[in-house]
């Protein structure tokens, strides 16, 4: 279970990185 929250965790960050750099870019 733990490793699940990681993953989801790892995935949430990823898409938060790329939101934040469209943000940036725009």
């Amino acid at each position: 279970m733990q490793d699940k929250s990681v993953i989801f965790l790892a995935k949430i960050g990823d898409i938060y990185s790329k939101f934040k750099f469209n943000i940036s870019v725009a």
